[in-house]
């Protein structure tokens, strides 16, 4: 099941630093609310700004992207603090429940086959997935659907609804517990009281938000293989069984 919901009290999400981020990493967070020191794999170099906020609690991040270009650019921003990895993301390079978390930010829209993608972020992740998408029912959504279809690209990026994943998600996994928020098309950052209203439930729940963000409470997995197991002077006897009804008939005739 889930952690207990977002901490408010947590110093790390009241300092200046955190309250500066965009809403979409806030939102981020909120939903995974990801412990120091444990590890998570970022499946797409496309926010170097959630990669910088995840170092600065001290998770042990790991980069996977299939871009050359986007890992040398992360790399000479942060360094040896990221482990880096070029691979795609509908094959990853690792084992099973290799990380406490994974997330996609941006970046399942890019891949080449977002279920599979998915199903693979699913078999590396221990406890919980964050899947971050540009909401298709909202309103730079659909001017992007509109913007496709008279301007087709050679390259152009996939949009997902709320229920869309959740129904992957059901698909790939069954029933398991999902939470998800959207942040608002208008920005309601510009006093406290807004602020206090653009991260209710009122506004997070609407399937109309510029930013849908998914994550995905996971269930233990195992793999099971047979055993060969010999058995060594197996001690087999014979038994002498006579049918029900050859019993009768012999009860029978023995009476005559």
């Amino acid at each position: 099941m889930f952690k207990k919901d977002f901490d408010f009290n947590n110093i790390i999400y009241r300092s200046a630093d955190f309250l500066s981020l965009s809403r979409e990493t806030q939102l981020f967070f909120r939903l995974l609310n990801p412990i120091p020191g444990d590890s998570i794999l970022s499946i797409g170099a496309n926010s170097h700004e959630i990669l910088k906020a995840c170092l600065e609690i001290n998770l042990d991040l790991t980069l996977a992207d299939p871009d050359r270009s986007k890992l040398k650019i992360a790399q000479r921003q942060f360094l040896h603090q990221i482990s880096y990895y070029q691979s795609e993301a509908e094959d990853l390079p690792f084992d099973d429940n290799s990380f406490e978390y994974s997330f996609f930010f941006n970046s399942l829209g890019y891949t080449k086959d977002p279920v599979k993608a998915l199903e693979e972020s699913f078999r590396v992740t221990k406890n919980y997935v964050f899947i971050g998408v540009i909401n298709r029912f909202a309103i730079k959504g659909v001017q992007k659907t509109i913007k496709d279809f008279l301007f087709p690209e050679s390259h152009k990026l996939k949009l997902f609804s709320v229920f869309e994943i959740k129904q992957i998600i059901r698909d790939l996994l069954g029933d398991v517990p999902v939470k998800w928020r959207t942040v608002s098309t208008f920005d309601l950052t510009g006093s406290p009281i807004l602020q206090y209203l653009g991260y209710s439930d009122l506004i997070q729940k609407s399937p109309f938000g510029n930013f849908a963000g998914i994550c995905v409470c996971l269930q233990p997995r195992f793999r099971l293989k047979p055993l060969n197991l010999k058995i060594k002077n197996p001690i087999i006897k014979p038994v002498n069984a006579i049918p029900q009804r050859c019993a009768q008939w012999e009860r029978y005739y023995s009476k005559k």
